[in-house]
């Protein structure tokens, strides 16, 4: 969550993993959701590992991507912050 300084004071910005956002207020009634809320990806459950880039939201900037191993390539695009790198596991430094 993000606390925005407006002209009516200060309010939050709920930030999701799929990158989309809406205002706290708005959330919590119910009035906004996020991407992935609106268009649900079903997935199998098929164990065939990928790593991805995925852009992570931050106070400040620069933020680096992190890496991040998903099930399989169907769970890996529900994120619509994950870019794909390569098959199997992503490999720890």
């Amino acid at each position: 969550m993000e606390i925005v300084d407006g002209t009516g004071g200060q309010y939050g910005i709920c930030h999701f993993a799929d990158g989309s956002s809406c205002e706290e207020r708005d959330y919590m009634r119910g009035e906004c959701q996020s991407d992935s809320q609106k268009n649900p990806v079903a997935c199998t459950m098929e164990y065939a590992p990928v790593c991805a880039s995925v852009q992570v939201q931050c106070i400040k900037a620069p933020c680096p991507p992190i890496q991040q191993t998903y099930g399989n390539k169907c769970t890996m695009n529900a994120n619509k912050l994950a870019k794909f790198l390569y098959e199997g596991e992503c490999k720890t430094k």
